[in-house]
């Protein structure tokens, strides 16, 4: 578990989102950060959340993508999603006609995501990678069961990106230069 000074990093890369990374920052989790680092490393190392020290090895993000995927094949009467925002796409992008990876918009922002089913790690890297600019943004959340299910290549109202925002159980963002990640949930009331 990482302490307050991963709490004020990942408010600084919320910062530099879009609109629910945004978002999120007024109403974020309270509750641990841990990252997925090889055996090791020093406190002093994972403290560096910028630099590159763990290595260009997928270990790191595996155990990322297997959380994701559990976080959205656990049973829930809610609708789960993993979104991932582009920080640098915008809705009148070109290459967006031939993505075939999901997306919806808001306003100008494009968000990749994966729904809540039968999730493989494979789908859930791939949604990841989707949206995999600095910084890297993701979150898992869910909708209340009454809302309609996004459906890819959408245009999502302020109100349904906010409420993703506010329902963030997790917040995943890439750190240690792309290396690895940091994970910061909300404490379950």
């Amino acid at each position: 578990m990482l302490g307050d000074d991963a709490v004020r990093w990942m408010r600084g890369q919320l910062s530099l989102g879009r609109t629910m990374a945004r978002e999120i920052l007024t109403d974020p989790p309270s509750g641990s950060v841990v990252t997925f680092a090889p055996e090791g490393m020093s406190e002093g190392e994972l403290a560096n959340f910028d630099g590159g020290c763990l290595g260009d090895t997928i270990d790191t993000h595996v155990p990322v993508w297997e959380f994701a995927a559990a976080y959205l094949r656990a049973e829930s009467p809610e609708c789960r999603y993993l979104i991932c925002e582009d920080t640098f796409a915008i809705k009148t992008d070109p290459f967006l006609g031939r993505e075939r990876q999901p997306y919806f918009t808001h306003e100008d922002d494009v968000y990749y995501f994966l729904s809540a089913g039968p999730v493989s790690i494979g789908l859930a890297h791939e949604t990841l990678r989707a949206g995999g600019h600095y910084p890297t943004i993701a979150a898992l959340t869910s909708l209340p069961a009454d809302e309609p299910i996004i459906s890819p290549r959408s245009d999502q109202s302020r109100d349904i990106l906010l409420a993703l925002a506010h329902r963030a159980a997790h917040v995943l963002i890439a750190a240690y230069d792309e290396e690895g990640w940091l994970v910061w949930s909300r404490e379950i009331e």
